[in-house]
Order: structure tokens, then C-alpha cells, then sequence
């Protein structure tokens, strides 16, 4: 079951990033902030062995003056807007809160507040619109052409192509009832087939009034296509002690979003044993693709994001599935108010892909026989 609420979680995302309020008050204020540069410096990245400057200046620089005026202009977009909504917050918190007090209590003032929210959200919303748009344009044109220095063959697009429903075959993802995919990129890495996207799922708890939405994963999905075919289904999940385990195991098929016929695979490794939890539907399959090696390496990249939370794997058909816990997004636009030079950018999206790499290279994946 898929939704899609990218409107919302965009203009959070674009929010925090751009909409410094600092910044913000002096652009009111002083109708002041920083202008294009010349000085640049980009993060070294050692997998791909050569400099970015030369991809800068061939395919990014030429962007740069067309995405300045761009920036300005949005910038002047928002002042204008923001000298209207700051007293139009005020005039709807008061109206609001003087409805609130004064009117008969009950469902009424419930339905004052619901519709005082949604005026000061929607107020924001058209006050920033300009900046969003400005951001949406950068990653439209600019970040494809950042990633291509990885390789000719990749691709980044803001919306993900990606299905759930092609996830959930692995049988890892767990039972969500809302998705939301974004910042999609795929590519090739010493051979390997690489498509990442962030995702964020949601399900609902509870029933009547202890009715509630949780987050059940928010990180980063990165599918490989192996250089193998996989029999039966592996997959590796987070250990969650005892009495946790046994309840997966008696209810394995209602925590996945498709059930499948799965067995608990008890391996010798004890320090793997205590981390993560091994279910397969081919027992001596799973023994073979988790070796001794390949854990050890699993378990030296859980250690790499054990800030986020354990990294959890299925091997089926010819993939491997790696669900990453995230709590930030790893794809945003840089600040409005710094200089389109896309520098902040560009950096971040070199260390980000370092780390993909670098997982692919911890689990030596290129790797045709064996893991």
C-alpha cells in the first residue's frame, strides 16, 4: 500500500535547510546577503581517483551565473512575501487564540484550532514557495550533472521510480501502511548495479483514541544487483533480545508486508548472533552466503552507522536489498542565502556516495564467487 505525502515532507526538508531565520531578518531587515564568490575547495573522494574541479568547470560553472540570478530573484521573491506573512502569522494566532478562549468550549474549539493551524501553514507554505521552486530547479539540472562525475551511466532524479512493491519481495520491508521515496539515484560501482533512494514508512497503531501514526523505518534503501543468482530468500534483520525473537519467530509472517514462509537460521558466530537475527527459506543457502568473512564485514559496517541504528540485508533472486537507518536527509539543497556555486552541495554529495561505496567495498560485493 503506497501514499505519497511529498509535498509536505519537501517543504519541511526545504524549510529547515533554507528558511534560517537569521538570514532571513537581515534580508528583511537590510535587504542583505552573501554574493557569488571566486574561491571553491571540493572534498577529496579516493574510490573514483581523480579531482572534481575539471567536472566542475565543464559541466557545473555554466550553471552557476543562469542559478545566481535564480537565487536572487527568489530571494527577493521571499522578503516581499515574508513583509506580508509575518503579519498575517500574527493577526491568525491572535484571531485564533481570542476564538479560542472566548467561543463556547467543546468540538468548536477544536475545529478553531485545526483551521488556525492550517491558515498559518498555509501562509508558510506560500511564502516560501519561491525558495522551494529555486531548489526543486537546482535538482532538476545541477545535481544530474554532479552525479554523472561518478560515471556517464548515472541517473538522479528528486522523485523515485522505485516501488514499494518491488521492495517488499525481498521480505524485509516491514509492515508500513504509508511510504514516502525520494532523491533517487542509480548507477554502477566496480561492476555492481547500484540504486539508492531515501524512504520514510509509516504505520498505524493502536485503535479509537490510542489510535497513532509511528515511523516504523526512515533511512536509506540501496539495491544491488549481485553477480550471482540467490535460490531462496536471506534475510537479516536487527536481533531484539529473547523474548523479541521469539516473538518473530512464532509471528514472522504479520511482521513482514508480504508473508512468506520463513525459517530462523542459528549460525556459530556469537558476536553476529547478538546483533542481528537470520531467517532464510533455504537453510543451506543462508550458511553459504553468510560466511565468516561476510559477517565479520557486516558487522564492521553496522559499526560505521550504529549512531542510526543496525543495518538489515536480504539476498533474493539475483539482489541484495540494504535497508540503512538515516535520521537526516542525505540529498537536500544547500542555503538559499549562500551563492549558487553548489560547492556545499557537491561536497556533501561526495561524502555521502563515498559511504556507499565504501559499503560496497567492506563487502567486497564485486566479489563473482563466495562472499
Amino acid at each position: 500500500m503506497q501514499f505519497n505525502f511529498g509535498n509536505l515532507s519537501s517543504f519541511k526538508n526545504s524549510f529547515s535547510n533554507n528558511y534560517q531565520f537569521g538570514h532571513l531578518f537581515r534580508l528583511i531587515k537590510d535587504d542583505n546577503f552573501p554574493k557569488l564568490g571566486r574561491g571553491f575547495l571540493f572534498a577529496d573522494i579516493e574510490v573514483t581517483n581523480k579531482p572534481f574541479e575539471p567536472h566542475y568547470k565543464k559541466y557545473i560553472l555554466p550553471h552557476v551565473k543562469v542559478f545566481e540570478v535564480k537565487r536572487i530573484a527568489a530571494l527577493r521573491m521571499l522578503r516581499e512575501r515574508s513583509i506580508i506573512s509575518i503579519p498575517l502569522h500574527i493577526i491568525i494566532i491572535i484571531c485564533t487564540t481570542a476564538a479560542a478562549y472566548y467561543l463556547p468550549k467543546g468540538g468548536l474549539t477544536f475545529t478553531i484550532l485545526v483551521v488556525g493551524f492550517m491558515a498559518l501553514t498555509g501562509v508558510a507554505v506560500w511564502s516560501h514557495k519561491p525558495v522551494r521552486k529555486y531548489a526543486a530547479n537546482v535538482k532538476a539540472e545541477v545535481f544530474p550533472e554532479i552525479f554523472r562525475f561518478f560515471g556517464k551511466d548515472y541517473l538522479y532524479n528528486e522523485v523515485s521510480p522505485l516501488k514499494m512493491e518491488l521492495l517488499e519481495v525481498s521480505g524485509l520491508i516491514p509492515s508500513y501502511d504509508s511510504s514516502h521515496l525520494e532523491d533517487y539515484v542509480k548507477g554502477s560501482y566496480k561492476d555492481i548495479t547500484l540504486e539508492l533512494t531515501e524512504a520514510k514508512l509509516q504505520g498505524t497503531r493502536g485503535s479509537g483514541k490510542n489510535r497513532h501514526t509511528v515511523t516504523v523505518f526512515n533511512g536509506i534503501f540501496v539495491l544491488l544487483d549481485m553477480n550471482k543468482n540467490f535460490s531462496g530468500k536471506t534475510i537479516v534483520i536487527k536481533d531484539i533480545g529473547k523474548l523479541g525473537n521469539w516473538f518473530s519467530r512464532k509471528f514472522s509472517k504479520k511482521l513482514f508486508s508480504k508473508a512468506i514462509s520463513l525459517e530462523n537460521v542459528k549460525l556459530e558466530d556469537p558476536v553476529f548472533e547478538k546483533q542481528f537475527e537470520v531467517y532464510s527459506t533455504d537453510q543451506v543457502e543462508a550458511r553459504y552466503l553468510l560466511t565468516t568473512s561476510f559477517m565479520e564485514r557486516l558487522l564492521g559496517l553496522s559499526s560505521l552507522f550504529s549512531k542510526q541504528g543496525v543495518i538489515q540485508c536480504s539476498f533474493y533472486t539475483n539482489k541484495l536489498l540494504l535497508m540503512i537507518p538515516s535520521d537526516k536527509n542525505r540529498f537536500e539543497v544547500g542555503s538559499v542565502f549562500q551563492p549558487a556555486t553548489f560547492i556545499d552541495d557537491i561536497n556533501h554529495i561526495l561524502k555521502e556516495m563515498a559511504i556507499i561505496f565504501e559499503i560496497i567495498d567492506i563487502l567486497k560485493l564485486e566479489q563473482k564467487t563466495g562472499l
